[in-house]
């Protein structure tokens, strides 16, 4: 342990809360040990208050444990991920001629110019109706089509 570290064990050692040395603000991470199989995931907790930090550990510790017992990922799937896994799939449909080579393609562009740069890196449970509307207001400057919307309704 680094000076300056501090670590603190709940649950007989199933969750551990840890300061790192490296963090001024001495916020409080959170370590996981989950199930037989000792998978380990880690998580900041978001605060430098020891007990907020162990109630939003117990609570992270419990969502945890949900996702494992139901076969959920552990760790949240960024838009990124599920486009890149999506993209393979459809590169193999082309290969195996279930997809034309233009419609990939085309995924393959709009993904790239339009979804990804706003999208990629959020998390997909995180996505919401605001999210969608932030993005058509996004195209619409993208593209430069509100001005010009504008203009055609004004004349």
């Amino acid at each position: 342990m680094e000076v300056g570290q501090r670590e603190i064990e709940l649950r007989g050692g199933r969750i551990v809360l840890y300061t790192l040395a490296s963090d001024k603000r001495g916020i409080w991470q959170a370590r996981f040990r989950l199930g037989t199989d000792r998978t380990l995931v880690r998580r900041s907790t978001k605060t430098t208050d020891l007990a907020e930090a162990k109630r939003t550990a117990e609570e992270l510790y419990e969502e945890l444990r949900y996702k494992q017992r139901n076969n959920h990922p552990l760790k949240d799937q960024t838009f990124k991920q599920l486009a890149d896994d999506y993209v393979r799939k459809a590169q193999r449909e082309t290969l195996e001629g279930r997809l034309s080579n233009g419609r990939l393609v085309l995924v393959e562009g709009t993904l790239k110019r339009y979804l990804l740069p706003f999208f990629g890196k959020k998390p997909i449970n995180s996505i919401t109706t605001a999210d969608f509307n932030d993005y058509d207001d996004w195209r619409l400057d993208y593209a430069g089509w509100r001005g010009a919307w504008t203009d055609l309704a004004g004349r």
